[in-house]
């Protein structure tokens, strides 16, 4: 599988990168802000949308990120929002965003919903690696919650395209049999040829 990472400043890069290297996936990283997406994307199987930072100013939204947005809209290819990735989905769509009282950092727990259990091979409780202040607290109409937390939505996916956000950042959990569920079982809700 050949994937493209859009990084949008993310300092969870290298982590990313090795976990593109640890699932067998060949991929290539171009930046957000000096890249055409869409003459980009043609050639791959998946779009990562990686985490960075959320602009509060709408102008600075649209500086960094009004192409990603634009691309969400019109995707051809499969697309997975990692953080602002999942973010980034839900503002391409209608969603509503928030800022959360705290930073949410470090290990947690989420909840999948009854959709989330029967499309997902998880336990209904499982931890996962956060990192944000602002969280999707209202879906796009396209959009089914699969997971949440006590702040925001966890995992959304889009109804009729192959899109899926994740708020935590699976490429920071260490545990590595844990890790590898987590992304086997995103690629094949993606991926309708992907196998293990």
């Amino acid at each position: 599988m050949h994937v493209l990472i859009i990084d949008n400043q993310s300092d969870n890069l290298p982590e990313l990168v090795h976990a593109c290297r640890r699932n067998q996936l060949t991929y290539d990283v171009v930046n957000s802000l000096s890249t055409h997406i869409e003459a980009n994307s043609r050639n791959y199987d998946l779009i990562i949308l990686s985490g960075g930072l959320w602009y509060k100013d709408p102008t600075q939204q649209g500086l960094h990120y009004g192409e990603e947005i634009e691309y969400i809209r019109h995707a051809q290819t499969p697309v997975l929002g990692i953080c602002l990735g999942m973010q980034l989905l839900a503002a391409s769509y209608g969603g509503e965003l928030t800022k959360l009282k705290h930073q949410q950092h470090g290990m947690r727990t989420i909840e999948l919903t009854q959709t989330g259990q029967e499309l997902l091979d998880w336990t209904d409780n499982f931890p996962v690696y956060e990192n944000h202040t602002v969280g999707v607290t209202q879906a796009p109409s396209p959009f089914d919650i699969l997971a949440t937390s006590e702040d925001c939505i966890e995992i959304m996916k889009h109804e009729h395209q192959p899109q899926i956000g994740v708020q935590f950042h699976p490429e920071k959990l260490h545990k590595k049999e844990h890790a590898q569920e987590i992304w086997h079982s995103l690629f094949k809700l993606l991926l309708t040829d992907y196998s293990l």
